[in-house]
């Protein structure tokens, strides 16, 4: 449940985020019956902000778009496929609605000067925050602009939106159930382990470790009950598939320290690109 205070901190802290001022233009592709779309971008524009369709035609300040937008335009700058990009009327940018990958807001401040994010994990058992990188961790979130339960579901809504943390008191925190671990990009990693593999078409996951062993999957003793899979798209040519995977694994484990429980390699456009919201 969404409450009418929520939505608006909600939308003054963006506005606040955002620098938003009278003058400011607001590029944005987003359909407006998603959540991103709705609130980051026509709420947040009402009263203050104008709504425009292109980008460098009308100098836009602010702009946001999922990874894979941001990762097209890399892909574009390095090949020298835009031609007059001009971003000097950018003061504002946003990624959102899907994995944040590091390695491409690094390459992508290299080539525009715009920036990123960053977040926290807690401990699912114990409820203590996690400070060292390579423990795995639940993200949990504490702001007014959460929700404060579900519908006629009172215990569910206590155990999801009023966790406590020892070193936070006074705080609420709502459970994600999203798992997170504070490391290098591990799917960047594997797109440059082979040539086989396609840029931008890649997912490395965390998975119980009883799924997997329920499908017969064994799993690394050091997984601390969750194991990383790897699901990637493979270009339209003839390859060894035990040699791709064997060089998704080595290289995984020296760059990152992790064993990778399984590899899926699929065809080519398999991965939907579509950002659905939870």
């Amino acid at each position: 449940m969404i409450t009418h205070g929520g939505l608006i901190h909600n939308v003054k802290l963006m506005r606040r985020r955002y620098r938003s001022t009278s003058r400011t233009i607001l590029v944005s592709w987003l359909p407006q019956y998603h959540d991103m779309g709705l609130i980051g971008g026509l709420l947040t524009s009402m009263g203050s902000t104008v709504v425009v369709a292109g980008y460098q035609q009308n100098h836009a300040t602010h702009t946001a778009g999922p990874n894979f937008a941001f990762e097209l335009l890399v892909r574009k700058l390095e090949l020298n496929k835009v031609q007059n990009f001009d971003l000097s009327s950018l003061v504002f940018l946003m990624t959102a609605a899907e994995p944040i990958r590091p390695a491409t807001l690094k390459r992508f401040i290299e080539l525009t000067q715009a920036f990123g994010l960053s977040q926290e994990n807690v401990d699912p058992e114990t409820g203590k925050e996690l400070e060292k990188s390579e423990n795995e961790g639940e993200v949990w979130v504490s702001s007014l602009s959460s929700g404060v339960g579900y519908w006629d579901m009172k215990e569910l809504s206590e155990t999801t939106f009023r966790n406590k943390l020892d070193n936070h008191s006074g705080k609420l925190y709502l459970r994600t159930g999203d798992l997170g671990r504070v490391i290098e990009d591990i799917e960047k990693t594997v797109e440059s382990s082979s040539e086989i593999l396609r840029p931008g078409c890649c997912a490395a996951v965390s998975v119980p470790s009883e799924i997997l062993l329920a499908k017969g999957i064994s799993v690394p003793d050091v997984s601390d009950q969750i194991a990383l899979v790897v699901i990637a798209e493979v270009r339209e040519t003839k390859f060894s598939s035990q040699e791709v995977v064997k060089k998704i694994e080595t290289r995984v484990a020296e760059e990152h320290g992790v064993i990778v429980a399984a590899t899926v390699l699929i065809k080519p456009r398999s991965i939907a690109k579509l950002h659905q919201e939870r």
